[in-house]
């Protein structure tokens, strides 16, 4: 049966609305008769017929409808069956595939087991085969073994290990979650910490970008490869960290464990600063003034870098090591680089000025030896230290970059280009001195060859280096200077590489001829410290070929002193060429 249209919809209601009987229209099913008092108008049997047939199509719409809905619902409930069971199905499955996976796991893991105890056991027959080889044969390998203590820290705790020592007042926990003591007493790992002399606190805060790494650094002075002993040292050790006293129960930061001061060290701290230092600074600006007339300012590049200037300190007794220096330039082919050279007498400034020197003499430095140190340390040494700093100091003043040298150097290739070059990242570049011990920590500065970058930084630091050279020994002093002003004040420092950069610890006089040329085909510089005196000095020279004066005039300047004041033509008379033994 086709669907009503609008029309016959809208009639359909309108006959209700007029029979007025539209109450009793649900009772088609069976004859109808009206009741008594109900006045139906004319023709209402025939409108009625209609409207009945109108019922029953809209009823029989209702029908298809039901029966349409009715279909639809059982089609998704079959298709609902049908995704349970198959759901159903795939979670057993992967329940049988977890089982499987979980057993062949197990499995692993036993042989993983069974595998690491044989390689522990194996490990442990190989450390006693060693062991009792080394010790049968009388090794000088060295076998060292570190404990470790791991103590556990909770909220607001402090180091449990140290009683009343803090690193520092106030200091807690925080996050971090434990504490590790390391060391070679192995009453360490029994939690007795008593054996230890320092204790070395590291205060680190991990994140995935940032991690500790303690190395176990061994001080090799006492085994050089010329056979020569140690001085006391190979038992000190250094860290670069704050450091905490178990036994005297003190805390420092990197404490350089200096002995028992001397009687009446402050009276002679005292006098060295009223002899050496006061001078200098009341006569500091008169200085600067003189140094300036004879070197001028230092100029400014288009980048903003500054002039460089090598900077050297010479008296009488240095005079041959500052003539070997520049014959070795002659040697190398290097042209002689703008330099200011610092003397203690007038005589010795008017020498290397006749020689076609730049030097420089001012009687506001003070009063300074005039022979050779007789060795390290010696009063000599100590006092010509003092005219370094103030050399560094000058030139500083003066706005020049300085490079800084001692006399016994020898150069194969010109430095300066490179230095300054890197002076764009680096306040201060240092050779390497060799020496790894707690007094040179943490840069292992070698004070005798170094440059510095003309700014405020650079002059703050060696103001502050100037000013502590009355405490201890200058190289001492920069040490200490370097890792304040690093650490507080940014400075930007560098050691160099000792290969190209080489100093007297790797110069030895028993090396093979093929590792002396193949050293010296890789350093630009060549360093003779780390000598007893200038005969020492003279023998390691010779080994490297870079002694470029004659034997006479090294070991008795005044022969060469009649040729050197024969003008800016010196070095044809005086320099020749380096043979090896």
């Amino acid at each position: 049966m086709g669907k009503l249209s609008g029309a016959e919809r809208r009639t359909a209601v309108g006959l209700l609305a007029l029979v007025g009987c539209g109450a009793l229209v649900l009772q088609f099913r069976t004859a109808f008769t009206p009741p008594a008092g109900l006045h139906c108008p004319p023709g209402y049997k025939q409108r009625l017929e209609l409207a009945d047939g109108i019922v029953k199509h809209l009823r029989l719409e209702l029908a298809d409808a039901k029966a349409a809905a009715t279909a639809t619902a059982t089609a998704h409930r079959d298709r609902a069956s049908t995704a349970d069971a198959s759901a159903a199905e795939g979670l057993a499955e992967t329940q049988q595939k977890m089982e499987g996976l979980t057993a062949e796991l197990a499995k692993t893991k036993k042989q993983l087991d069974e595998v690491t105890a044989q390689l522990a056991a194996a490990h442990a027959s190989t450390t006693a085969e060693a062991t009792s080889s080394s010790v049968g044969a009388s090794s000088s390998l060295e076998t060292r073994t570190l404990y470790e203590k791991v103590y556990p820290m909770g909220e607001g705790d402090s180091i449990p290990f140290v009683g009343s020592v803090l690193a520092y007042e106030g200091w807690k926990a925080g996050g971090v979650q434990q504490a590790v003591l390391l060391g070679e007493s192995a009453a360490i790992a029994a939690g007795d910490p008593s054996s230890c002399e320092y204790i070395d606190v590291v205060f680190q805060h991990p994140n995935r970008g940032r991690c500790t790494l303690v190395v176990d650094q061994v001080n090799h002075w006492h085994n050089n490869e010329d056979g020569r002993k140690g001085t006391g040292w190979e038992g000190e050790g250094f860290a670069m960290a704050t450091a905490m006293s178990f036994t005297m129960n003190t805390t420092a930061h990197t404490p350089l464990r200096e002995r028992v001061p001397r009687e009446k060290w402050l009276e002679w701290i005292q006098k060295n600063r009223d002899t050496y230092l006061l001078p200098f600074l009341t006569n500091k600006d008169s200085i600067v003034a003189a140094a300036k007339g004879l070197i001028g300012v230092g100029r400014k590049d288009a980048a903003g870098g500054s002039e460089p200037l090598l900077v050297m300190c010479a008296n009488h007794g240095h005079f041959a090591l500052m003539l070997n220096f520049f014959c070795s330039l002659r040697a190398a082919g290097i042209e002689t680089p703008k330099h200011f050279i610092v003397t203690t007498s007038v005589e010795t400034e008017q020498m290397l000025t006749g020689m076609g020197l730049t030097a420089f003499y001012h009687k506001g430095l003070g009063e300074f030896p005039t022979k050779a140190s007789d060795g390290y340390g010696d009063e000599t040494f100590v006092r010509m230290m003092m005219l370094k700093q103030f050399a560094v100091y000058v030139a500083l003043l003066c706005r020049y970059d300085v490079l800084f040298q001692d006399v016994d150097l020898t150069w194969s290739r010109n430095p300066i280009p490179t230095l300054r070059a890197e002076s764009e990242f680096f306040h201060g570049q240092f050779m390497d001195d060799g020496a790894r011990n707690f007094l040179n920590a943490p840069y292992m500065a070698n004070s005798g060859f170094f440059y510095l970058r003309s700014d405020f930084l650079s002059f703050k630091f060696w103001d502050a280096v100037t000013m502590m050279m009355l405490v201890g020994p200058n190289q001492r002093i920069v040490a200490r200077m370097l890792e304040v002003y690093t650490a507080r004040y940014g400075l930007k420092v560098r050691t160099l590489p000792w290969q190209q950069y080489t100093n007297g610890k790797h110069l030895l006089t028993n090396r093979k001829r093929k590792r002396v040329e193949e050293m010296l085909a890789a350093a630009d510089v060549l360093h003779f410290c780390w000598t007893l005196n200038i005969d020492d000095k003279y023998n390691k020279m010779k080994v490297h070929d870079a002694v470029h004066i004659s034997r006479e005039c090294y070991f008795n300047v005044t022969m060469c002193h009649a040729t050197a004041a024969s003008g800016p033509n010196w070095r044809d008379h005086i320099c020749i060429e380096p043979k090896s033994t």
